[in-house]
């Protein structure tokens, strides 16, 4: 999907659910440190049944990939 801003580019996998299409928004923290880097994702607009497999599944894979 393509955002508003400068051409930037975003695709979101939740499981096996592509949630790319809908808004999302998005901070990473990242660490020179030796801990994990942080994300917080926010999608807004799921439907009642993609949240609920959202939440009903344990341990997702989440793939998050952006750039221009």
């Amino acid at each position: 999907m393509t955002s508003p801003l400068f051409g930037r580019r975003y695709a979101l996998t939740v499981g096996d659910l592509d949630v790319s299409g809908l808004d999302i928004q998005f901070k990473i923290s990242r660490s020179t440190a030796h801990e994990p880097n942080t994300a917080e994702l926010r999608v807004y607009n799921l439907s009642r049944e993609s949240r609920a497999r959202i939440e009903n599944a344990e341990r997702p894979q989440i793939a998050f990939r952006a750039g221009y």
